[in-house]
């Protein structure tokens, strides 16, 4: 079994060769009661709270949790409450085997299904966004917080097949 921890150094590394800052939040999926991204990146002066998923198979599975329940594992609610607390734009994101590429997606998209889970699957990897689509935001700052699709349009990063 594949250690998530060595592709969220390696998500955390490719930030930083490219010019931008990540931390990566050691046990960040350890406790549910305590929401914390897998990387927390500033990519052109905005905060974006990463959560990854890597998987060997066809699909990278997110937890959709029981709001009511506060022990209930949760991917998606998660990244949402702690970018919304820290003003950061949560980031969905998956890396597979054989492929160096890390989709991303909106987590926003997912907020109105029930108890669960959702994928990014790798039969569809060409539908998403990558990690690198967000390099363009170069050096610009000053905004901060909102869903990953209102910040692609506000920098017109052209992705209609992520959010269709």
């Amino acid at each position: 079994m594949v250690n998530g921890a060595k592709y969220e150094r390696d998500l955390r590394d490719l930030l930083y060769e490219s010019g931008f800052a990540g931390l990566r939040e050691p046990g960040s999926g350890s406790d549910p009661k305590r929401e914390a991204p897998d990387i927390l990146a500033r990519i052109g002066g905005i905060d974006f709270a990463i959560e990854l998923k890597y998987t060997g198979g066809e699909y990278a599975r997110f937890s959709i949790g029981d709001l009511d329940d506060p022990n209930d594992d949760d991917d998606i609610n998660g990244i949402i409450n702690f970018a919304e607390w820290w003003g950061a734009v949560p980031v969905m994101c998956a890396r597979f085997s054989h492929d160096v590429t890390f989709y991303i997606d909106d987590p926003y998209r997912w907020t109105d299904h029930k108890h669960g889970s959702t994928t990014i699957k790798r039969k569809d990897k060409e539908e998403y966004a990558t990690i690198e689509d967000l390099f363009v935001l170069g050096d610009d700052t000053g905004v901060e917080g909102g869903s990953l699709q209102t910040t692609l349009e506000r920098y017109s990063i052209e992705h209609e097949k992520l959010f269709s």
